[in-house]
């Protein structure tokens, strides 16, 4: 009797061994190119079974069941499902192609160049749109960042615009300023002419302000530091508005800046403007300037944009540079 239980047990796991085991195999390649392609992973999705492709893009796995859902899966490359019915005991899938995953890269982290705070090893302070708006005034940009600690700014010349900037005791020989992550230092000493930016003010976005030397894609001369301007986009929705600024000293300014909006041929327009006038706030300080900046993009598809930028403040200032002597002073 137990030789007849011991025979009808192997009975049944020979049938369980013999029951049909289907190969399953193929070559893994590259859509564009033709090019084999290793470490695939291939599974079955609800199920143990799977296996990895070798590096000339083989790969084999074994199934006992007639119809089977085959997932081949890769960083690089789009999934890929294939749903296949076993006609034979082995099955040769031939060639199967993947096609790359297109590598989308952040316009802000390429023209802005902004380090996130939380993530940085380096010491960088932000400055908003919003509080440029509310502390500036008249006085140059350089002078909103005597409230970063670190920072020393003053006027130089006695004009509307002129003044220079330190990072920790580091002239702006040795800082790099750049707008959207584009040096815009002179090209013969690094040095920054503020009073061309005049009314860069109504277009910018965020400041960042890095102390010490940092990475950069451009080779600039941040020794002590750099300082990132980084512009307004146009914006989803039309918006549209007028302001007007008057100081204790007599220099007014007027300003317009207009957004259209995403437009039905997908151009979305912004423009800032202003005009600046006054006859400073001492002797042969007056000023002139107009200013403009004007931004167009659009979205050409689901990989570019394009985006052009126009900017300039033409501009007539006096300047001081000398005190008054005792006898202009009495």
């Amino acid at each position: 009797m137990k030789r007849i239980g011991l025979f009808i047990v192997n009975l049944l796991l020979i049938t369980h061994t013999l029951q049909a085991q289907h190969p399953i195999s193929g070559i893994i390649q590259e859509a564009e190119t033709g090019l084999p392609i290793g470490n695939v992973q291939i599974t079955s999705p609800g199920s143990a079974i799977g296996t990895t492709s070798n590096a000339d893009g083989s790969f084999l796995l074994t199934t006992d069941k007639n119809n089977i859902h085959l997932t081949f899966h890769h960083l690089s490359y789009k999934t890929l499902s294939r749903y296949i019915v076993l006609h034979s005991q082995e099955m040769d899938l031939g060639i199967i192609q993947l096609e790359k995953l297109p590598v989308n890269l952040d316009e802000i982290n390429i023209t802005g160049g902004m380090v996130t705070e939380s993530n940085s090893p380096i010491t960088i302070s932000t400055l908003t749109g919003k509080e440029i708006q509310t502390q500036l005034g008249d006085q140059p940009l350089p002078l909103l960042m005597n409230s970063i600690p670190g920072i020393y700014s003053t006027r130089t010349g006695g004009g509307s615009g002129d003044a220079e900037l330190s990072i920790r005791g580091f002239n702006q020989q040795n800082i790099g300023i750049l707008l959207n992550g584009i040096p815009i230092g002179s090209v013969e000493n690094g040095l920054v002419y503020w009073n061309n930016w005049l009314g860069l003010s109504h277009a910018i976005a965020e400041i960042q302000v890095q102390k010490g030397p940092g990475v950069s894609n451009a080779a600039i001369n941040s020794v002590g530091g750099s300082l990132n301007i980084v512009t307004s986009n146009p914006k989803e929705t039309p918006d549209y508005s007028l302001s007007y600024r008057v100081t204790s000293f007599g220099n007014q300014e007027i300003s317009f800046s207009a957004n259209s909006g995403i437009m039905e041929n997908g151009w979305n327009v912004a423009f800032y403007g202003s005009y600046l006038h006054g006859d400073g706030y001492i002797d042969a300080t007056n000023v002139s300037a107009w200013s403009y900046f004007l931004t167009l993009n659009k979205q050409l598809n689901a990989k570019n944009k394009l985006t052009i930028t126009l900017l300039g403040t033409p501009e007539i200032h006096g300047q001081r540079t000398l005190k008054l002597s005792d006898q202009e002073h009495r």
